[in-house]
């Protein structure tokens, strides 16, 4: 028998043993890729799913695959979490623009910038009050022959 027979053998009989529920959910989506020297290797979605299978199902497909080949097998899980090239971009552009700022002694997280602020109705009235803030603010300097700094809790004036 090839794997996929074997696999598609032990599915309804783990369905009969789980449920209909939590066999769509946690057992389906799980595929197999090899069975070599007594060890078995299925892959599944992502590291959370490895872990609640981990968890609440811990011996489950040890047995029911054991039943079907007559002889004991270890598992081995490999995550295959794929990731969009898109998403795979905006991280390698993410950690290009962190390595930047870190060579200029800068470390702050690159994912916090105005391109990415998001206008919510939480922040609606803090936009247009910034902005008329700024505008004032701005004519308030033109005005004075100083301006005010604070740098580490102290306010420091400097001539303009």
């Amino acid at each position: 028998m090839i794997l996929q027979e074997i696999w598609e053998k032990s599915l309804s009989r783990i369905e009969e043993k789980t449920g209909a529920n939590i066999f769509e959910l946690w057992i389906k989506p799980i595929k197999p890729v090899q069975l070599k020297d007594q060890q078995l290797t299925l892959e599944v979605p992502n590291r959370f799913f490895k872990e609640w299978i981990e968890d609440y199902y811990p011996t489950l497909i040890n047995e029911v695959m054991e039943g079907l080949l007559g002889y004991a097998v270890t598992l081995k899980y490999r995550i295959a979490e794929k990731q969009a090239v898109e998403i795979k971009r905006i991280e390698a552009k993410l950690e290009n623009r962190k390595t930047r700022l870190a060579s200029r002694g800068i470390y702050l997280n690159p994912k916090y910038t105005f391109e990415n602020f998001i206008s919510g109705q939480s922040n609606q009235l803090r936009g247009p009050r910034q902005r008329q803030w700024r505008k004032h603010r701005a004519k308030f300097i033109t005005r004075c022959s100083f301006t005010a700094v604070w740098a580490w809790g102290r306010r420091i004036l400097s001539a303009q």
